[in-house]
């Protein structure tokens, strides 16, 4: 079975021999170019709009959308980023390309629609969010009331993270990458506990599949 792959934007992790190296230890992955944690990181570093309680109410799409040329300047770097690893031979898609498919945006919604009504999905999700960007530590950091949404914005993150998981999964994709990114991969373990979630993202734990960076 083949391969998927996270793309982020950190050069580190993610630069030309890294994923030289990646690709022939995974054997030709397709490459998800995924930036949007970078856009939520720096969204929540703007104290003037984190401030503001008219914006605590927005979605957290609507929120990054919202502070001015930021939504423009991540997706501009998602594609000249897909485009570099495309012009050196790699099979890639972005993020944004895969969140327009009719497949994506019920996935998500399915999810999305569980956060809300159980309470189990819930807390699996809230547990993955946390074990990136503990509660504690963003109260110290933002403040009663604003930690609280912007735990939800991060919440929405794992959200969408949960759903390429089940998205490749239902294409028979194995997940590649990192030991940390096995989180997500837990959580969605948790969420598929319950038959009226697997019934509605349409698809089962064993098709699951993680392979870990050596």
């Amino acid at each position: 079975m083949r391969c998927w792959f996270g793309v982020g934007a950190s050069k580190r992790l993610y630069g030309d021999e890294q994923i030289a190296h990646y690709n022939e230890q995974f054997g030709n992955p397709l490459f998800v170019v995924a930036i949007s944690l970078q856009a939520i990181d720096e969204a929540v570093k703007n104290e003037k709009a984190l401030r503001n309680p008219g914006l605590w109410k927005l979605t957290p799409e609507e929120f990054v959308a919202s502070i001015p040329g930021l939504k423009e300047k991540w997706g501009r770097k998602e594609t000249e980023r897909a485009e570099h690893l495309r012009s050196l031979g790699y099979d890639v898609q972005t993020a944004t390309e895969i969140a327009r498919t009719p497949e994506f945006q019920k996935i998500l919604g399915e999810l999305r629609k569980a956060y809300r009504e159980r309470e189990a999905v819930k807390e699996a999700i809230d547990r993955a969010t946390s074990e990136l960007f503990p509660k504690g530590k963003l109260y110290k950091r933002f403040g009663i009331g604003i930690h609280e949404f912007v735990f939800r914005v991060l919440s929405e993150y794992t959200l969408n993270e949960i759903a390429h998981t089940i998205h490749f999964a239902r294409q028979d994709f194995v997940k590649a990458g990192h030991s940390g990114e096995q989180r997500y991969d837990r959580a969605t373990r948790r969420i598929l506990r319950y038959r009226g979630v697997r019934r509605g993202l349409g698809v089962k734990p064993r098709q699951l599949r993680f392979r870990r960076l050596a």
